[in-house]
């Protein structure tokens, strides 16, 4: 579920004439090189560094960064409720995040009556936290399918990231240099397939331009 809301916030993001990284996605795309999958992937990596600042998502999501704008006005709750999470971007959040549909019904249906019946009897920030591992640092796990081209999107990111630290080096929202952790047990199979990063052709990304923020 917390996919879905970040994919919705990013294909906005993406969609809108103001996206700073607009060129550089019709770009990837109008070039073929990569599956739709890692298109994708690269849509949400640059989202959350840059329209998220490469902050935690625990820290955006308690700010309201991925809120919807759902108008309270229209939904059947009581004034008190409506007030409360009209000045409480940590509580609209999970409150929105409570309503998503899971199918026909709504996810957490007791999170949403609580709320709604109770909301000052709620740390916000903690249960948001937890919902996050309490991670304090920015924690991007992407997760796709066999053959979906893990390794090439892996040097993407790479090229990416070194691009736009060069061409902005007092930003700390993107990194100068990498490591690469392989378990000790896994070496001899994820080794040889990272070395296929030699072969990954960085020209898809290349625009010839400077202005991607």
């Amino acid at each position: 579920m917390l996919h879905k809301i970040i994919r919705e916030k990013k294909n906005f993001w993406i969609k809108s004439e103001r996206c700073p990284v607009k060129p550089l996605i019709d770009y990837i795309r109008l070039k073929g090189d990569l599956r739709e999958t890692q298109v994708e992937a690269i849509e949400t990596y640059l989202f959350l560094k840059i329209a998220g600042q490469n902050q935690p998502l625990w820290k955006l999501f308690s700010e309201g960064f991925f809120n919807t704008g759902i108008d309270l006005g229209r939904l059947n709750i009581n004034q008190h409720a409506r007030e409360f999470l009209e000045h409480n971007p940590a509580a609209l959040a999970l409150f929105e995040f409570a309503r998503y549909k899971n199918g026909h019904t709504v996810l957490l249906p007791d999170l949403e009556r609580l709320i709604i019946e109770k909301p000052e009897s709620i740390d916000y920030l903690s249960l948001i936290k937890g919902i996050f591992y309490h991670v304090n640092y920015p924690d991007y796990l992407f997760s796709l399918p066999m053959g979906a081209g893990k390794t090439f999107l892996m040097a993407a990111f790479i090229y990416l990231d070194l691009c736009f630290a060069i061409n902005e080096p007092e930003s700390k929202s993107f990194a100068h240099n990498f490591i690469v952790l392989v378990p000790s047990g896994l070496k001899s199979s994820i080794i040889p397939s990272l070395k296929s990063i030699e072969h990954f052709d960085p020209t898809w990304k290349v625009l010839g331009r400077k202005d991607y923020r």
